[in-house]
């Protein structure tokens, strides 16, 4: 019995303790200079730019450091028929270590405060590098995450017509409802863009670091991006660069 417990006892240390699950990093990453540098205040920081048509989007992320509270990395898809289809990893509120971690879709009309979605699906374990991704079949949306960059687990499907993808963002904010995260010091957080067409995925062009259809915020962050594909999320010092990983092995 007491091994039992012992046993249990150092489980529950390991898991309140530990970090963010280890996955794959991008094995081909380009580094790329930073030709733009913003300081963020109130406002979702990231990566927006115009995509489409396209029938799929895959969001990079990769955290560095530890988030303060309440936080969430957001891929957004706006649709030419007025559909936001969001696809967020979020840290489960008030818990501020990210341990335990919910997959979130949220499905919106643009100009309707109302939902018409909002799933969560908790994990014992955050991915600490990982994909988002947006995928549209037969006027069906498909949303899902990719921890390795090869496969990827979809939780979640949403009927939103005959649309397609016209632009994407992948930001940082809050957990929900405006909320506003705090970034703490020596936290970074590269973050990229694609979209497929063609039979194989490209990097998005000319980004900008703020999505303003998106209410939450943080704090302050600096908000680094190169000409295409990528951009880094930092706090105290802005990047000079960011890094663009390689594109997904998946299909979109």
């Amino acid at each position: 019995m007491r091994v039992v417990i012992l046993l249990a006892i150092i489980l529950t240390i390991t898991v309140v303790m530990a970090p963010m699950a280890v996955t794959l990093a991008p094995t081909q990453a380009v580094r790329l200079e930073a030709v733009k540098t913003n300081l963020i205040t109130n406002k979702p920081t990231g990566l927006m730019a115009y995509t489409g048509p396209t029938w799929a989007i895959a969001g990079y992320y990769c955290l560095h450091g530890v988030m303060g509270s309440g936080w969430s990395i957001m891929l957004n898809a706006y649709l030419n028929n007025a559909y936001i289809i969001q696809d967020i990893i979020g840290s489960e509120f008030p818990i501020p270590l990210p341990i335990f971690t919910n997959y979130i879709t949220n499905i919106w009309l643009i100009n309707n405060t109302g939902a018409h979605l909002i799933h969560a699906r908790q994990f014992p374990y955050a991915f600490a590098c990982g994909w988002l991704v947006i995928r549209l079949v037969n006027g069906t949306a498909l949303i899902g995450f990719s921890p390795d960059g090869m496969h990827v687990i979809w939780f979640d499907t949403y009927h939103v017509g005959n649309g397609s993808i016209i632009m994407a963002s992948i930001v940082v904010g809050g957990d929900g409802d405006g909320s506003t995260a705090i970034i703490n010091s020596g936290v970074t957080i590269p973050l990229a863009l694609y979209y497929w067409r063609n039979g194989s995925w490209h990097p998005v062009t000319a980004p900008t670091p703020v999505d303003d259809n998106i209410e939450e915020t943080v704090d302050n962050a600096w908000d680094s991006l190169s000409a295409n594909c990528s951009g880094i999320v930092s706090w105290r010092i802005p990047s000079t660069y960011t890094i663009c990983p390689r594109p997904p092995g998946f299909e979109g």
